[in-house]
């Protein structure tokens, strides 16, 4: 199916455009994104590896390490929860090549408690990740930390599989100080346990805070603050936003699947203003899944 649409790309372009793809994809523009990328770290690769992970994980390098990251305090645990250990399984102060992602800085780690990995992981460049003391950081299979998002976790976080938390965005399950409430004479703990669903879309420069649950496949739009149980509120496949967040739309999901992607570019070039109709044997679990997905 890639290739198919890949033979159609060739028949119905010219020469020129032909010429760009082959540069873009195999020429002088590949190299100057190889070059301009960031390279695997090996010293901090072994260090991060047999540092937190158990013995029989650890010698399989589950973790590449690019960059020059910060560790801060390595005392904590890592392991892989679920699935078959792969070297470069987990991918940490990744950098990608695409606007507005593409951010200059070294991510930071600091791991007091555990962090457990249910699958793949992509951690990318400029972001921190806080693990405290008997905290419980846990990222599902194909999750994807964008750069500049800041993690502080106290008690318990959970990114089921498939979560997206994209670029300058936070998520806490503290509010890292007590509030004692003058009406009722009672100070609140001020942790609280964090559920981001599968499938969900956390947009850029969103705030997720303590007690936090979102149902599987919800987006939550740019700038946005989010604090609250809403899976008793919202259904599956929604939008929110806002300051607090709230339901704007329901029935609507990320497309994920390349090959959707690629039909979808491919009708826009020759309509405009018809929206893409999603062919009848398309199913929900088919746009969402991340076929031939790459980082």
């Amino acid at each position: 199916m890639k290739f198919r649409h890949i033979k159609e790309y060739y028949r119905s372009h010219s020469i020129g455009p032909i010429l760009r793809q082959i540069d873009k994809h195999y020429g002088l523009g590949r190299i100057e994104e190889i070059l301009s990328g960031r390279w695997i770290n090996p010293f901090a690769t072994l260090w991060l590896n047999f540092r937190c992970f158990p013995a029989e994980q650890a010698w399989k390098l589950p973790v590449w390490v690019f960059g020059c990251p910060k560790f801060t305090n390595l005392s904590g645990t890592m392991k892989i929860a679920r699935g078959h250990v792969k070297s470069g399984m987990i991918r940490f102060n990744a950098g990608r090549i695409g606007a507005p992602e593409r951010i200059a800085g070294d991510t930071e780690l600091y791991l007091c408690g555990d962090i457990l990995f249910h699958g793949s992981c992509t951690i990318c460049s400029a972001s921190k990740i806080s693990v405290m003391t008997d905290a419980r950081l846990s990222f599902g299979n194909k999750t994807i930390i964008c750069e500049q998002v800041n993690v502080g976790c106290f008690g318990s976080i959970t990114l089921e599989d498939e979560v997206r938390i994209t670029h300058r965005s936070q998520i806490f399950d503290s509010n890292y100080h007590y509030i004692a409430d003058l009406g009722t004479g009672l100070i609140p703990d001020y942790i609280s346990s964090v559920r981001i669903g599968r499938g969900c879309w956390i947009c850029n420069s969103s705030s997720i805070g303590p007690g936090t649950v979102l149902p599987p496949f919800t987006i939550v739009g740019s700038h946005s603050i989010v604090g609250r149980d809403y899976s008793s509120i919202i259904p599956e496949n929604s939008l929110i936003g806002g300051a607090p967040a709230k339901l704007l739309r329901s029935g609507i999901r990320r497309v994920n699947n390349l090959e959707i992607i690629a039909a979808a570019q491919e009708y826009y070039r020759d309509h405009s203003g018809a929206p893409y109709p999603i062919p009848a044997d398309v199913t929900a679990d088919d746009i969402s899944a991340y076929e031939g997905y790459k980082d």
